[in-house]
């Protein structure tokens, strides 16, 4: 019988392009337009250029994978390292269970890709196995809205890292690995996974500015994962079966379901649904509320020193240090911050790339910036808020999901409209 990692290899060793659902395509289509938006719009931001610095610093010069947005060429790691710097800096990149995703899982195909001068089509199937993948895996373990008797309870150990079976795997499609190569790959990329440490940048404010956990070491090792099995290194393939032993042990899971993984694996595609694009640099919690903000600031024509107080009501998980944070030294702060980033909304400043908006980003909220009185979740009205103005009736708006998520589906020119002048 074979085990898990044998049967997630045999899916991404048979993936063809020209058998994938229409929606899959499309969906990887946007996927990968969306990420390289995300590394262009992230060019010039000091926590990026760090990684784009340090890719350089791996690879060196005149290798065969490019930079995104550099004009510059190096190694496939270094450039995998850098590209997921970039991809991920402004926390605009799309998201899927279980979080972040395409940060993790894109850039070591796509540098792989660029240097074997591969087809769109393997590259497309790859992207595709890769979110896949990423997604059954992480149905398995704990997630971030976990619910423990009626209440969304944060994991005590949480992150990321079991997306990078299917970046390893990614990369394994790109260089069209065998079934046996493809589970080595799998099967060392458990065993040098990265640990999940999303936890401690949750709870210390102001938090490091490598985030959740590096995206750049992340791709990095998928991509020593997957070179290491091309090269004749052998891999566990019983990781993900052993849940004492194995990946669900040292990973830090505490709920381990392993039947969705393969269920239907190879014939049902089940990430399309829940994968989401952002619409703004900022955390995805806080999206609908900007966007009901913004609707009320904009059809009330309410002033800024108008505002008395901004009400509002969210996902109780957020009433943790780094999205209660109001020291902003950067825009990595800012990104988290509930407070500053209303503030922005109720100033009507746009997701832009001006000299302007990295300013904004990066200073606290000034004192004329309306004061968030409360944050806290409510039965009745998941997300809502209230802006006052003095002499005036207090304006309202409920949204229950920002556009761009499943349930509020938009399409691309929608989530990301054409990129404003600069100012």
């Amino acid at each position: 019988m074979p085990t898990i990692v044998e049967e997630l290899a045999d899916f991404a060793a048979g993936a063809e392009g020209r058998s994938l659902p229409g929606d899959v395509v499309a969906e990887s289509k946007r996927i990968l337009l969306d990420t390289l938006g995300c590394a262009v719009a992230s060019l010039g931001d000091a926590g990026a250029q760090r990684g784009v610095e340090y890719g350089q610093f791996l690879g060196g010069a005149g290798g065969s994978a490019s930079i995104i947005g550099t004009g510059t060429k190096t190694s496939v790691p270094g450039a995998a390292f850098a590209n997921a710097e970039l991809v991920n800096a402004l926390d605009q990149d799309a998201v899927l269970p279980p979080g972040h995703v395409t940060p993790y899982v894109v850039p070591g195909a796509l540098a792989t890709a660029e240097a074997l001068h591969s087809s769109g089509e393997r590259l497309l199937t790859a992207i595709a196995v890769a979110h896949e993948m990423s997604y059954r895996i992480g149905k398995a373990t704990d997630y971030l809205r976990d619910i423990k008797d009626g209440v969304v309870t944060i994991p005590k150990v949480i992150g990321y890292s079991s997306t990078l079976f299917g970046a390893a795997a990614a990369i394994g499609v790109v260089k069209g690995f065998g079934n046996e190569t493809l589970a080595d790959a799998l099967g060392i990329m458990g065993s040098t996974m990265p640990t999940n440490t999303q936890r401690a940048w949750m709870m210390h404010a102001p938090s490091t500015t490598i985030k959740y956990q590096l995206a750049g070491g992340m791709a990095l090792s998928a991509v020593t994962a997957a070179s290491l099995a091309e090269l004749g290194h052998t891999g566990d393939h019983q990781m993900l079966d052993d849940r004492e032993y194995g990946f669900p042990r040292f990973i830090g899971t505490s709920r381990w379901e392993p039947a969705p993984i393969t269920a239907g694996l190879g014939t049902e595609w089940t990430f399309t649904p829940f994968q989401s694009f952002k619409p703004y640099p900022h955390c995805r919690v806080m999206h609908a509320l900007f966007d009901a903000l913004t609707e009320i600031i904009e059809v009330n024509d309410i002033k800024p020193d108008e505002i008395e107080a901004i009400n509002a009501w969210g996902e109780s998980f957020v009433m943790q240090p780094v999205w209660v944070n109001e020291t902003i030294r950067n825009p990595r702060d800012a990104q988290f911050s509930m407070t500053h980033g209303l503030a922005l909304a109720a100033h009507r400043i746009p997701p832009a790339r001006t000299g302007r908006r990295r300013k904004r980003s990066s200073t606290r909220p000034s004192s004329s910036s309306p004061r968030r009185r409360l944050f806290r979740n409510t039965p009745t009205t998941p997300r809502h808020w209230r802006a006052t103005r003095p002499h005036a009736d207090r304006a309202s708006r409920s949204m229950r999901a920002a556009p761009g998520s499943p349930a509020n589906a938009a399409t691309p020119r929608a989530v990301h409209p054409p990129t404003r002048s600069p100012t």
